[in-house]
């Protein structure tokens, strides 16, 4: 059987990857807009909230979850109490990603609240 704390350097590791992807698609708003047409961006940004205005919201927000990412996933390498909490909040959107996603995703949270192995390894490293 594999030991609690392999698994949880594999949950570390998927919200690595998952920071990772939502800092490429950061770069790759940021990038888009820069090369969009001036005058058109200008034109859509005058009517109020458009697709340009959603676009730059979008990722700006992908760059502020992949931060929370990259945090939770060095405080679950380091078995923080406070990065399965926040790896459980930071993980319920991702439940949308159906099916695959969805699967990885439940079975992470499962994991990190159910399994009383991982609650012990958190827990001792909780009193340090």
């Amino acid at each position: 059987m594999i030991k609690e704390d392999t698994i949880i350097k594999v949950v570390s590791i998927f919200h690595f990857l998952s920071s990772s992807i939502f800092l490429i698609s950061f770069i790759w708003v940021s990038i888009m807009v820069e090369l969009w047409d001036p005058v058109n961006l200008s034109i859509l940004l005058s009517e109020g909230i458009t697709l340009a205005s959603l676009i730059v919201i979008a990722g700006i927000m992908s760059l502020v979850y992949s931060i929370l990412l990259l945090v939770t996933a060095i405080g679950l390498w380091r078995y923080k109490n406070w990065a399965r909490i926040m790896a459980t909040v930071l993980s319920v959107p991702l439940l949308l990603s159906f099916p695959i996603g969805t699967i990885i995703v439940a079975a992470e949270i499962y994991f990190l609240w159910s399994n009383k192995g991982v609650k012990k390894i958190f827990s001792k490293h909780k009193l340090k």
